[in-house]
């Protein structure tokens, strides 16, 4: 699985930059609401660019959703060659287990997010045990800040502390770590949480729509110093 990822991309220029940095995934925000959303079209185009200007590149393509239809969900996988999906919404165990069979046809996997109030993973360690009963189980969960009013790219931190036992995550996939983090904070959110993987949007912008190049390559530098540290 990758280990640093920046969401949010919304141009072919912002996706070479993310290639010539440290990271190693990018996220195509497919949520209509949001100010990063790309269209099937554009998504396609920013893949294409990327591929074709950096085949020697590998990077991990992250297509993220919001409580999506099965119909809106193949109409990216049919054009975008995703690696994950993530399910950055209200999905419950049971929608995601009746993609599942969507998912495997395309050969995609997943990750299930959490906005989590006040540092609280009740809400985490249960759907996990659902999700293992339907045999939905995430290949990664990713962690956010709760905003009642957005879902995910606030900037805002999570409660670090409440994640930094890794003894009590031994039954979780694999965590990525999100919410506020930037090229200040990401040594010290590393070295607290110890995450499989982080993950950046404002973090890293100009504006909603323009990711900053000297964000992006000190953010990925220190990240990546940080996890060859653990």
């Amino acid at each position: 699985m990758f280990r640093i990822k920046i969401c949010g991309i919304t141009n072919p220029n912002d996706a070479l930059m993310v290639a010539d940095s440290h990271a190693d995934a990018i996220g195509l925000n497919f949520y209509p609401e949001s100010p990063r959303y790309v269209s099937p079209e554009k998504g396609n185009e920013i893949v294409s660019a990327l591929q074709t200007a950096r085949p020697d590149k590998r990077l991990d393509l992250v297509g993220v959703v919001v409580n999506p239809t099965e119909k809106t969900l193949h109409k990216y996988l049919e054009r975008i060659p995703l690696d994950y999906l993530q399910f950055h919404g209200d999905e419950t165990a049971q929608q995601i287990a009746s993609l599942q069979p969507l998912l495997k046809r395309y050969r995609c996997k997943h990750i299930k997010a959490f906005r989590i109030p006040n540092g609280d993973t009740t809400k985490i360690s249960s759907y996990l045990l659902l999700s293992k009963e339907l045999t939905s189980y995430s290949d990664a969960i990713l962690v956010d800040a709760f905003d009642e009013n957005n879902y995910g790219g606030t900037g805002r931190r999570v409660d670090w502390e409440s994640l930094d036992n890794a003894e009590k995550r031994t039954d979780w996939p694999p965590l990525i770590l999100a919410g506020g983090l930037t090229a200040e904070n990401i040594t010290e959110a590393i070295t607290t949480v110890t995450p499989a993987a982080v993950d950046t949007a404002s973090g890293v912008e100009k504006n909603a729509t323009s990711k900053d190049q000297n964000l992006v390559l000190s953010f990925s530098k220190r990240a990546a110093q940080a996890f060859r540290r653990q």
